[in-house]
């Protein structure tokens, strides 16, 4: 249901009147708890010059709404500058990526460079080793 709610009632006389709200204060995110309930009652009087009230109501609303101003612009300068920070991360991270795939590619040339060198003399070890063991055959006849 309703978290708050209000009513504005008469009394007697037109100058007796009541502001009576009630809220409704959850005590845990477990629905199946019933909330606080508090009830509030003020009492309104007629003012013979509501100016001053007026204005110092407005005063309150213009030095809220300036705070929330100068909030909105700092919370504004902080994403601002957090936006700044993940673009230069984002832009390091590509760096290092781009880094990564040439030193792999580097890494593999020259693993290849050095796998085919080793086949090469590995063949000639085993050309070497079959002309002596052809040459001691030979020798032996």
């Amino acid at each position: 249901g309703k978290l708050f709610s209000y009513t504005l009632e008469a009394g007697a006389q037109l100058t007796d009147l009541s502001l009576t709200w009630f809220l409704k204060i959850p005590l845990s995110a477990d629905t199946s708890k019933k909330p606080m309930m508090v009830k509030c009652n003020l009492p309104l009087t007629r003012q013979a010059d509501p100016r001053p009230i007026m204005v110092t109501i407005w005063d309150g609303l213009l030095d809220r709404n300036a705070s929330l101003d100068k909030d909105n612009q700092e919370l504004n300068e902080i994403r601002s500058t957090l936006q700044r920070q993940r673009d230069q991360a984002l832009s390091q991270f590509s760096s290092l990526v781009a880094d990564k795939k040439a030193l792999e590619k580097d890494m593999y040339v020259k693993f290849s460079l050095v796998l085919n060198e080793k086949k090469k003399k590995i063949r000639e070890l085993k050309e070497e080793c079959m002309l002596h063991a052809f040459a001691s055959v030979l020798f032996v006849l």
